[in-house]
């Protein structure tokens, strides 16, 4: 709940808790730090302008990378319907993560050579598996949550979830070893 004297404090908490955790997700939509920088400022701005029906959101971080992944589909969706064909064609709107040694291995205590090949095999999967995958493993979303942010309902997430692990245990049990 964002309104009333206290209304001001919950507001800034919520930025506190949650810009880090949305900023990482927009870059992953978009190289441009600027630019989600400002998206994210429009989702707060629109957040304090509706606070008077917070009260409704039952599960916030999910409802902010929700609107904050329409803002940024939005802005590029403006962005190349003004650019030229050429500029069109180099702008890339998939989710994008680079699943890192760091982030995928160093967590699982894997050697090096396990790491190469679950990046092989990360790099296989299509945008929205990969998405998912980020919300779920990387953002700690819950699956309903995940679905929210990604704007589908829940056994959509599950489905590309599912098919996801199986697509990544499939390609680890083919690599050599």
């Amino acid at each position: 709940m964002l309104t009333g004297g206290r209304g001001d404090d919950s507001y800034v908490a919520i930025i506190k808790e949650q810009y880090p955790a949305m900023y990482s997700y927009g870059m992953h939509f978009v190289n441009n730090e600027s630019l989600v920088k400002d998206c994210i400022q429009d989702v707060f701005v629109s957040l304090w302008d509706r606070r008077q029906r917070t009260d409704a959101i039952e599960h916030m971080r999910s409802y902010l990378f929700s609107a904050l992944r329409r803002r940024l589909l939005r802005v590029m969706e403006q962005s190349r319907t003004r650019d030229s064909a050429a500029d069109r064609q180099s702008e890339d709107t998939g989710f994008q993560v680079e699943f890192t040694i760091e982030d995928a291995i160093i967590a699982r205590q894997l050697k090096d050579e396990q790491a190469q090949k679950l990046q092989h095999i990360l790099s296989q999967l299509s945008s929205r598996q990969k998405e998912v995958i980020h919300l779920v493993y990387y953002q700690e979303l819950n699956v309903p949550d995940a679905a929210r942010s990604m704007g589908i309902n829940t056994q959509s997430a599950h489905n590309l979830l599912h098919e996801s692990l199986k697509k990544i245990r499939a390609f680890w049990q083919s690599l050599p070893e």
